[in-house]
């Protein structure tokens, strides 16, 4: 399935997270994505690694280590 639009990295010095956040939202409804992991996992994807690297250090390190496990068993 090809996908409407693109999203670019998120950049804190020259973007707002605002409009940021509403072009996400654009494309998700765009591009039929409504499921709450599968928009969790497309920010993360696009983001860039700035922002990745921001929110990650925000997530508690357990819940970091959780998550990764269910990427490996899944995978």
């Amino acid at each position: 399935m090809a996908a409407y639009g693109k999203v670019k990295a998120f950049n804190p010095k020259t973007d707002e997270w605002e409009v940021y956040e509403e072009q996400l939202r654009f494309y998700m409804v765009a591009n039929g994505i409504d499921d709450g992991a599968r928009k969790r996992s497309i920010l993360l994807t696009v983001c860039g690694d700035q922002t990745f690297k921001l929110l990650r250090s925000l997530v508690p390190r357990r819940q970091a280590r959780r998550r990764r496990r269910h990427v490996r068993l899944v995978s």
